[in-house]
């Protein structure tokens, strides 16, 4: 029987220095050959560990050791007889101070980054070569002083006194700080102050592994040493000890401080397994497939699993004809990492993986554009190139193929480029998505879709989707979306959510981006009627405790549907559809067109976000540029009501800051029953917005042509209708034009510089519309000579106040 044992807490570790180094640096000699040698003092210096002495241990160079100045990287060292100095040969006949030294020179990536290896090679009785990072800033002549920039645990590991094995090979050691610190991978370094930042939050520099390979026994300890990143490790570090059978021993200490050139000596520990990592390696498409297999059979239930992508996979019609989607049955619980290796010449009707947990992690994997995806619609079901339902994280992986779903339309779908949907623990990091996503529906009997170019739906909150990009089609088509009620009549189906990124977002979509190329699009004839559909640029929707953070949409955006249908609502934004209670909206940016040539019920329609609902959490630094026009199109019937503007269609709350608008905001011939609202920012206000928030406007906002009378159309620079109960909005600015070239007699037409219409008491207030006192943001009516409306109301600032609104407008321009 296996005991548990692990270390909770160290509370005192050994500590003891290794020595610094003194060199005497100096170009002594210039050869014939251009070259610069220089010598370098040897005394308790350089990359080898000697033995302990008085808490000291000095350090030494090693042979093929090399140093770089200013970038530029010597020979291999050349040590003197009595190792007391090492000479150094550079190509550069005048190496030009200051100088910017360090060791080893292979860690120089630029002139303020360098970047630590993820991966340490095993030494006897010392950290291994090339490890050890040193560095020193001189300006003047003089001798140099090469400074430790990392320190060293040391970890001492026996068998038990009752083990019955003489010998047991420990095959590495992994390092992690508990609070997600930077291992390696790329620093910034100052050398003046030797120095290091982290540069990076990718996931694999938060490890670093120590390659060991020696036999352990019960007779005495076998040392490894580790080069960590001399800081404050907040909550402590982790340490897991593996075999080569793949059992593995963690342990842990509490906060603890790592100085440079020191070494913490860990307590010596028995080497008592408490799991197992199993590790495979995939060098082929018959090793995925003869995998897939396995892992479906349950081979590998209950164990930490390994995979390792070794080469390119390469698919023919042999190995397509025998894939089997991996888990179809169980989820998988591993890690994958593909070493950047691709995915070709791939046909499947399933994803790569059915679904996963919150353990399992896929990171560093392509699919070519020689694959393609293609599968029918089926009930209840996931698609996409990578899962189908994700859970776990999902890292630095990038489709470059078709996806592909289409057929009859039977039931709830979720389609992405990358995964169908993520759960609520599920994460998706630094991806990309370059084919296309299409969703071609001929019937349906369904009640929800989800669509996304890299994730279908994110439906919870712990759901994250960071630094990804779309740059494919993302369509959906055709088809008629409806359900069947108990007398078997045709009613009105679910609710569609499209995406370039994701359709629905329970989670966190970080650092995406779209590609000018990519169009976002939902395209329905007469009989392909959905409820509800949720359409942005980078998510459909946002749910609660939804984030999208830092996510650009370049692709244009376009959502039609020519006859209209009862209580139907669409969301279109560039960026996002809809933001919910609890969501947020941070860093965002529109660059390209948002239309709509829809005749539903409802139409919400914004350069960055179609709505904000009451109670959702924050808006701030969102822009729709000059690029990213806004635009109501021609349709045949009308919308009961349109809610319009250049950042947002709809507006519910007062956390806003910080949103501007550049591109133009348009009806070119559309009607609307009730009321069509129209903004340069927010077309229906629904919140009090206060403060310096920096909200402006310098897109031009124009209403033409519209064919039938409407209730009424309030058009502003800023706002179109303010309707909060006692409601403000102060210190903004419009400069962009607003137009009324409507060629209809309607009942009411309010066009203001700032606000089209106030209604309910609220108030405007410190407003600008132009540079202050210019009025540069013209308001102008140009219907025809022989018509006029029943209502027109031109205004500076605003263009009608509601009866009963008390100093509706205060101190403004």
């Amino acid at each position: 029987m296996i005991m548990k044992k692990t270390f909770r807490s160290l509370a005192a570790l050994a500590v003891v220095m290794f020595a610094g180094c003194v060199n005497d640096l100096t170009n002594e000699v210039v050869e014939p050959s251009g070259k610069t040698t220089v010598t370098v003092g040897i005394a308790d210096t350089k990359t080898s560990l000697g033995d302990l002495v008085e808490s000291t241990r000095k350090v030494y160079w090693s042979e093929g050791d090399q140093i770089s100045i200013n970038g530029a990287a010597s020979s291999s060292v050349v040590l003197s007889e009595d190792k007391r100095s090492a000479t150094f040969t550079f190509d550069d006949p005048e190496l030009t101070r200051p100088f910017s030294v360090l060791y080893p020179a292979e860690m120089f990536k630029d002139a303020k980054t360098i970047t630590l290896p993820a991966v340490q090679a095993a030494a006897d009785n010392s950290f291994g070569a090339d490890a050890a990072p040193m560095a020193t800033y001189q300006a003047g002549a003089g001798n140099i002083v090469l400074q430790h920039l990392a320190g060293v645990v040391r970890l001492q590991v026996k068998l038990p006194a009752a083990s019955t094995q003489a010998s047991h090979m420990l095959s590495k050691v992994e390092f992690r700080g508990k609070s997600g610190e930077q291992v390696s991978g790329d620093f910034e370094i100052d050398y003046q102050q030797v120095s290091l930042e982290s540069a990076s939050s990718d996931d694999a520099g938060k490890v670093v592994t120590a390659k060991v390979g020696k036999n352990l026994s019960s007779e005495s300890n076998v040392d490894v040493f580790v080069v960590v990143p001399a800081i404050r490790y907040e909550h402590g570090f982790s340490v897991r000890l593996i075999d080569a059978e793949g059992h593995y021993m963690d342990i842990a200490t509490n906060g603890i401080t790592i100085a440079k050139g020191e070494i913490k000596a860990m307590p010596p520990v028995e080497f008592v397994p408490t799991g197992t990592l199993v590790g495979v390696e995939i060098a082929s498409a018959a090793d995925l497939v003869k995998f897939a297999k396995a892992y479906n059979a349950g081979d590998y239930k209950d164990v930490n699993l390994n995979v390792q992508v070794t080469s390119d996979i390469v698919f023919n019609d042999e190995t397509n004809a025998e894939w089997a989607t991996i888990v179809s049955i169980n989820s998988f619980t591993g890690t994958v990492d593909g070493q950047n290796f691709s995915i070709k010449n791939w046909t499947a009707s399933r994803p790569l993986f059915s679904s996963t947990t919150a353990t399992a992690c896929i990171k560093n994997l392509n699919i070519d554009a020689s694959c393609t995806l293609s599968a029918p619609y089926s009930n209840n079901d996931y698609y996409g190139g990578f899962v189908g339902n994700h859970a776990g994280l999902l890292s630095n992986c990038h489709n470059n193929a078709s996806v592909a779903v289409s057929g009859e339309w039977a039931g709830l779908a979720n389609v992405g480029g990358l995964v169908g949907r993520v759960s609520y623990d599920g994460k998706i990091d630094q991806c990309s998505m370059s084919g296309d996503v299409t969703a071609d529906a001929t019937f349906v009997v369904s009640e929800t879709v989800y669509l996304g170019g890299i994730a279908g739906c994110i439906a919870t909150a712990g759901g994250q989707i960071l630094d990804s990009e779309f740059g494919g089609t993302l369509t959906t088509s055709g088809g008629s979306l409806e359900t069947l009620n108990e007398d078997g009549d045709v009613s009105t189906a679910g609710t569609n959510y499209v995406g370039g990124i994701t359709g629905l977002v329970g989670g966190t979509v970080d650092g995406c981006s779209t590609t000018a190329l990519s169009s976002v699009s939902a395209v329905y004839d007469e009989a392909a009627y959905v409820q509800n559909i949720y359409l942005g640029g980078i998510a459909g929707n946002v749910k609660t405790d939804g984030d999208v953070d830092d996510s650009d949409n370049y692709a244009s955006v376009t959502f039609r549907c020519p006859k209209p249908k009862s209580s139907a609502t669409a969301y279109i934004g560039g960026v996002v559809g809809a933001i919910q209670s609890g969501a947020s909206l941070t860093s965002s940016d529109n660059n390209n067109s948002v239309q709509s040539t829809s005749d539903y019920y409802n139409v919400y329609l914004g350069g960055v976000a179609g709505t904000v609902v009451a109670g959702a959490s924050l808006v701030s630094g969102c822009n729709n540029v000059a690029s990213g026009s806004v635009n109501a199109g021609t349709i045949s019937e009308g919308v009961n009501y349109l809610y319009m503007g250049g950042v947002f269609g709809r507006c519910c709350i007062s956390n806003v800051s910080s949103i501007s608008n550049a591109g133009k905001v348009e009806i070119e011939n559309m009607d609307a029953t009730q009321a069509l609202n129209i903004g340069g920012c927010i077309g229906f206000m629904d919140a009090s917005i206060e403060g310096n928030n920096t909200i402006t406007n310098t897109g031009a906002v124009s209403a033409k042509g519209a064919s039938t009378a409407s209730k009424y159309i309030a058009q502003g620079g800023v706002v179109g209708t303010m309707y909060a109960l006692n409601g403000k909005l102060s210190y903004v600015n419009n400069t962009g034009s607003v137009t009324d070239a409507i060629t209809v007699v309607h009942t009411n037409v309010y066009s203001g510089g700032v606000v089209g219409y106030i209604r309910r008491n609220s108030t405007v207030e410190y407003v600008t519309n132009g540079e202050v006192n210019t009025h540069t943001g013209n308001v102008t009516f140009t219907n025809s000579e022989t018509q006029t409306h029943t209502n027109t109301s031109l205004g500076g600032i605003v263009g009608a106040v509601d009866a009963g609104c008390v100093a509706a407008v205060k101190n403004s321009d």
